[in-house]
């Protein structure tokens, strides 16, 4: 009770001002699975004006258009279907602690519930994905299995890993590509293929069962990584 009666003390001697930080101001790309039909084509999160809202365009495309986004104190981000307080929460997206760029990846939700889409956040840096690697994500209840080039590795249902560009390439700069599920009928292929590693390009996979059909499948972004067209020490002009 003492430490209670002290911290209340210290709260009402602090000037209000202190007591509000300043929102955290996050970049998010809302980048979709699929479109169904049912979904909105937008989603409306709050702003930082009371009653206010952002909005976003929701895209198939992995370069989809970064949007500011005010994130409350929990990290919880709560997308509606429209600018509207009674509007249904049709998504929630937790954002990590400290990334200040994240992709929002919308997979449809299970039929049943009372949200629309299940958000997939990933912190946009080159540490999450390599340049000529792979952010592999396993977002099914089943164990999974993905061969990259000279790496193996075995995710558990949740679990991700982030992988570096193979060292063995052909001279098409390809690798082999393995990903498995492992289901009722034991390990199925979800991808197996040669597949490009450049430099200039990276991956973001996901590996999950298909909500309606309950069909193991694994979802592939390729993402072309812009050419750094600046340089710090340019060289001298010739006379």
């Amino acid at each position: 009770m003492l430490r209670s009666i002290v911290i209340l003390g210290l709260a009402a001697a602090t000037p209000a001002h202190a007591q509000d930080p300043a929102p955290r101001i996050v970049k998010c790309r809302l980048v979709a699975f699929e479109k169904p039909a049912e979904s909105p084509p937008e989603l409306f999160a709050a702003a930082s004006s009371k009653g206010e809202f952002t909005r976003n365009t929701i895209s198939l495309s992995i370069d989809a258009a970064l949007v500011d986004y005010v994130v409350p104190a929990s990290g919880k981000l709560a997308f509606r279907a429209a600018a509207a307080e009674n509007s249904p929460v049709v998504a929630t997206a937790t954002i990590p602690e400290k990334a200040d760029r994240v992709y929002l990846f919308l997979m449809p939700a299970a039929p049943g519930g009372t949200q629309l889409f299940r958000i997939i956040p990933v912190e946009e840096s080159d540490k999450t994905t390599p340049e000529g690697g792979a952010f592999v994500c396993n977002i099914s209840s089943h164990n999974s299995r993905v061969t990259m080039g000279e790496f193996k590795y075995e995710l558990l249902p949740g679990k991700s890993v982030s992988v570096p560009q193979p060292t063995r390439l052909d001279e098409y700069n390809m690798a082999p590509l393995n990903i498995q599920l492992d289901g009722a009928e034991g390990w199925t292929a979800v991808k197996d293929s040669m597949t490009r590693f450049s430099k200039r390009e990276r991956y973001f996979m996901f590996t999950y069962v298909e909500p309606k059909l309950g069909r193991p499948m694994v979802k592939i972004y390729q993402q072309v990584v812009p050419i750094n067209t600046t340089r710090e020490n340019p060289p001298a002009a010739k006379p």
